[in-house]
């Protein structure tokens, strides 16, 4: 007897199923069979081989947490550094205060210049810019001896870390999503910052100036010989001075600095490397992509909300960055100083 579509439903479900074969139950009713699909897994070391997209993930992910590691890098040199800087510029504590304030101003300008530019030109080139300025930076401020000139510096280094901050954190959140694998990536990403933090105070250390000392060269003595003769009966007296003299020395050694600086300008270029090479093989497409996949990461919410979550977050960083890079910079200079 022929069978129409309708005896081939799975019960319950509006789908359609061809039976393996056709047996009756106990309840004499006809069973029918559906095969599920079989999913095979595969691990991330099996994907990075054999999948291109997540070979070129893993490339950026790599990329944009190296280059996250020279701010770490930087806030953990600036405290231990700025005494040496003081010296460079032969300037007091209180006028040299003005070096940090710069360089935070020159973050807020950066960070508002990065998101300003970051839709509208090609986000690797805005990087390749923003840490090559940063590495020359770390080559010039050693050198800069005039205090206006170090103003200079510092707020350019600050205008430059600020670009690469909001562009590194924009590329490493897109670039796994909301994902598990982005979730992992985004406390592997924050605890390089942190690590390379912790090392850089101590690759500094050895080439920063030491307290000043006063240091005793010697105790000379003086040996005077007077003579006086007498001119009739021939006879001569000596006398004798030894007067003692203590010499106390305050040596100021140079400055080192800039073998310290020069290690992260050379570091801080390295890392740029990669990110011009993307720049040259990154066609225009996979750009444009990239911004219709972070248009989705943000979401389709009403303005109102929109509007709330920046207020949050603007005073929640305030809070934090002001909190963090007080405790790096001036906390540094007072352990120095008074303990």
């Amino acid at each position: 007897m022929a069978k129409n579509i309708e005896d081939y439903k799975v019960n319950g479900c509006d789908c359609e199923s061809v039976p393996f074969n056709e047996s009756a139950n106990e309840d004499g009713k006809e069973e029918c069979q559906t095969k599920a699909p079989i999913k095979e897994y595969r691990s991330f070391l099996h994907e990075i081989l054999h999948n291109d997209a997540t070979r070129f993930k893993t490339l950026l992910s790599v990329c944009a947490a190296s280059g996250f590691c020279i701010l770490g890098w930087t806030k953990g040199q600036f405290g231990p550094a700025f005494l040496d800087i003081l010296l460079i510029c032969s300037t007091s504590l209180e006028e040299g205060s003005l070096f940090m304030t710069s360089y935070f101003i020159g973050r807020v300008m950066g960070s508002i210049l990065g998101g300003a530019i970051y839709s509208r030109l090609n986000r690797y080139l805005i990087l390749v810019v923003a840490m090559t300025t940063n590495s020359l930076m770390f080559a010039v401020i050693p050198w800069c001896t005039v205090y206006e000139m170090m103003i200079a510096a510092h707020v350019l280094h600050g205008i430059s870390g600020g670009v690469m901050s909001v562009s590194l954190i924009s590329i490493a959140a897109s670039i796994w999503g909301t994902s598990a694998r982005g979730r992992v990536y985004m406390n592997i990403f924050y605890a390089a910052y942190a690590i390379f933090g912790f090392l850089s105070p101590i690759v500094t250390s050895p080439f920063l100036i030491p307290t000043t000392t006063d240091v005793t060269i010697y105790n000379a003595s003086l040996n005077v010989s007077n003579e006086m003769f007498d001119d009739v009966n021939g006879n001569g007296s000596y006398i004798q001075s030894v007067p003692k003299l203590n010499a106390t020395h305050t040596e100021s050694p140079e400055s080192r600095l800039y073998i310290a600086f020069s290690i992260s300008a050379g570091f801080a270029f390295l890392v740029t490397i990669p990110f011009v090479v993307l720049f040259f093989k990154s066609p225009q497409q996979s750009e444009n992509k990239v911004r219709i996949d972070e248009l989705r990461f943000i979401g389709d919410l009403p303005i109102l909300i929109k509007i709330l979550q920046f207020v949050n977050v603007g005073i929640f960083s305030a809070v934090f960055v002001a909190m963090n890079y007080s405790f790096s910079g001036f906390l540094t200079v007072f352990c120095v100083q008074h303990l």
